[in-house]
């Protein structure tokens, strides 16, 4: 598996600490280049944001696509306040970003739809909104989601 395939583990999740999950994101991925593509999901989406927001001025990642992802609290979640507490600079990162798709279950419990609609708005990435999905666990069956690859796989060919 290369790290372009790669599925990250982030240290404690459970108790999830946004100065920790940062540097596991820059331990695992490095360098970012054109050729480097993100798909987050959740937690995960405001991490790579976060991330990227921090690359050296002119460096450009291919894109990201955010499932079930977030830029604002949670009200469901507090403790993940600490992630969301300092705004983004969405015109900066559309800048390094071309690429950027969100995908969204609209009847996610865990993540509001509505908070991830603002991410696709505040971002310029078409929206996807799948009927009956969930918060996109393992639990309720996801191992796979083929409209990410297709998406990524379309993206990367642009």
């Amino acid at each position: 598996m290369t790290a372009s395939d790669a599925v990250q583990a982030m240290p404690t999740p459970m108790a999830p600490d946004d100065a920790a999950w940062l540097a596991a994101l820059q331990t695992a991925v490095g360098g970012v280049d054109s050729e480097t593509w993100f798909v987050g999901h959740s937690l995960g989406c405001i991490t790579t944001l976060r991330y990227l927001s921090r690359q050296a001025p002119g460096c450009r990642a291919g894109g990201i696509i955010m499932v079930s992802g977030f830029s604002e609290p949670v009200p469901a979640l507090p403790e993940l306040d600490a992630f969301t507490r300092t705004p983004l600079d969405s015109a900066q990162l559309i800048g390094l970003v071309p690429h950027r798709v969100v995908v969204a279950s609209l009847n996610d419990e865990i993540v509001p739809p509505a908070i991830t609609l603002r991410l696709s708005q505040q971002f310029h990435a078409p929206f996807y909104g799948l009927p009956d999905s969930g918060h996109f666990l393992d639990r309720d069956g996801f191992k796979t989601l083929p409209l990410v690859a297709g998406l990524l796989r379309q993206m990367a060919a642009h």
